[in-house]
């Protein structure tokens, strides 16, 4: 909480009456009340520790941010003992405000038309009152009259940014710019606020801030190329300066062959949203030798298995891929990624109440279409050819998961919903050639999505993978379990957020 000073300049109007000794409320003298609002306080800035500057470095000077008050701040004056008030209802920033009192002895209060705790406001909410009583009994009279805000500024440099918005809670306000910035008032006793930042680009930067203290300054400064910290100016304000910057996250990344992945943070780590098509390690050795490329198909068994139809699966789902190939020496993750452990994995999982919520909230939310038919043998895989076929073409073109057959409220709510934006596609797994009774690649797509680990389990000494499953019998699930030497699955890239 800091102290203001309000300067009152008191000038009597006589009107015939003279005073006596005692300054009695009974005189017919009045005064006039002239309100001057001046500011005196004391700022000092505390610089990010990003900064070139220490990290806590004071200085003393006077502020680039001239603060907005309120418009109506109300002064009542209470004579001692009671029996007389009156009150001036004024704009700080008029000197003209005056307000008439006879000779006394008073007390005064002085109160800012915003509700006292409201957690943001575009202007300075002040309070105070009298410790003492204050005599009036001169013609002409200077009094000081101290005021307190339990208010902190919050500052956003206006270079860049076209709107800010400051949220608490259900709250929001649209804050004005003046002077080069955009800025606005948060409440000392409130936590959890955030600033939405749109620059004139039209990118939208988010940040929060949990909690302040009264009278600093919290300021912001949108770090692009034409802005770095030596050119910033440490000018002391009634606030103390906190120096932060917003940086925008990056969307995406792509690895040494040119591909391209979304990026989405969770579980605290960025994770590529689509799976990898690499070939070839970072040296330029090839990860799949002559005979991965002659793999047979196991499923769909109605859709040849061409090459049309493997380049096909390639391009929507990514390549399968081995432990040994993901954890080679030769590097196969973009510079500062890697690829994801168990512990990575669980922690994916374990965000969500349960494996079932996991599965619907990472799998991507394309399904294919109904079941049209059904016979005495039943429906899907051992439905109608034709009916089969389309779905199967749809889930290989588009990466669509199969369709429970029903649109009960029961079924709807296992449907994916992506909301993670982990974005799983069903590409199921595989085993590579080295695997038992020949190569199996494109297993159970349309109902699992598999993803390789750089974990193994120790006591079978077998990889650890991630399956996401389809909804057939209550949701489906997200678990991880140890796979055989070959077995296949689809790669994620991980990043450690510093």
């Amino acid at each position: 909480m800091r102290k203001y000073i309000i300067s009152i300049i008191i000038i009597s109007l006589l009107f015939g009456c003279k005073k006596d000794d005692n300054n009695s409320l009974d005189e017919q003298v009045m005064i006039d009340l002239n309100i001057n609002l001046n500011l005196f306080l004391d700022f000092s800035l505390e610089l990010d520790n990003s900064s070139s500057y220490s990290s806590r470095s004071f200085l003393k000077t006077d502020s680039e941010f001239v603060n907005v008050f309120d418009d109506e701040l109300t002064i009542k004056f209470t004579s001692e003992p009671a029996g007389f008030q009156n009150s001036l209802t004024f704009n700080p920033s008029d000197s003209n405000a005056s307000v008439r009192l006879p000779y006394g002895n008073y007390n005064w209060e002085i109160e800012s038309s915003i509700v006292s705790g409201t957690a943001i406001s575009q202007k300075l909410p002040l309070y105070g009152q009298s410790s003492s009583t204050i005599l009036i009994n001169e013609p002409n009279v200077n009094l000081d009259l101290v005021v307190q805000t339990d208010y902190s500024l919050v500052t956003v440099n206006s270079e860049h940014v076209s709107s800010v918005i400051l949220k608490h809670d259900d709250d929001s306000l649209n804050l004005e710019s003046k002077d080069g910035f955009f800025y606005g008032y948060v409440f000392s006793g409130a936590t959890s606020f955030t600033l939405e930042v749109t620059d004139k680009e039209g990118s939208r930067i988010t940040t929060t801030l949990d909690s302040v203290e009264s009278c600093k300054e919290y300021k912001y400064t949108l770090n692009y190329s034409n802005v770095n910290v030596s050119s910033l100016v440490c000018l002391c304000d009634p606030f103390e300066v906190i120096e932060r910057f917003l940086v925008p996250s990056p969307t995406s990344v792509s690895d040494h062959e040119g591909n391209l992945y979304g990026i989405v943070e969770l579980c605290g780590k960025l994770w590529t949203t689509s799976n990898a098509k690499l070939t070839t390690y970072k040296n330029g050795d090839p990860i799949f030798d002559e005979v991965y490329q002659n793999i047979k198909c196991e499923r769909p068994g109605r859709l040849e298995c061409n090459d049309e139809y493997k380049n096909q699966y390639i391009d929507t789902f990514g390549r399968l891929y081995t432990r040994a190939d993901v954890v080679d020496d030769r590097g196969i993750a973009p510079d500062g990624w890697r690829v994801p452990t168990r512990e990575d994995f669980q922690c994916l999982i374990d965000s969500f109440e349960n494996p079932t919520l996991a599965s619907i909230a990472l799998k991507s939310s394309n399904l294919t279409d109904l079941y049209c038919c059904c016979n005495a043998a039943g429906c899907g895989y051992d439905g109608f050819d034709e009916d089969h076929t389309i779905r199967l073409q749809q889930i290989l073109t588009e990466g669509r998961w199969y369709h429970p057959g029903t649109v009960s409220s029961a079924d709807v709510e296992y449907y994916p919903t992506n909301s993670s934006g982990f974005s799983a596609l069903p590409g199921g797994d595989g085993t590579s050639p080295g695997g038992g009774g020949g190569a199996l690649i494109y297993n159970t797509i349309g109902e699992n999505a598999m993803f390789i680990s750089s974990s193994y389990d120790r006591n079978v000494v077998e990889p650890i993978i991630m399956q996401i499953s389809n909804f057939w019998g209550g949701g489906g699930g997200t678990r991880i379990s140890s796979g055989g030497s070959t077995s296949l699955g689809s790669l994620r890239f991980v990043k450690d957020i510093d």
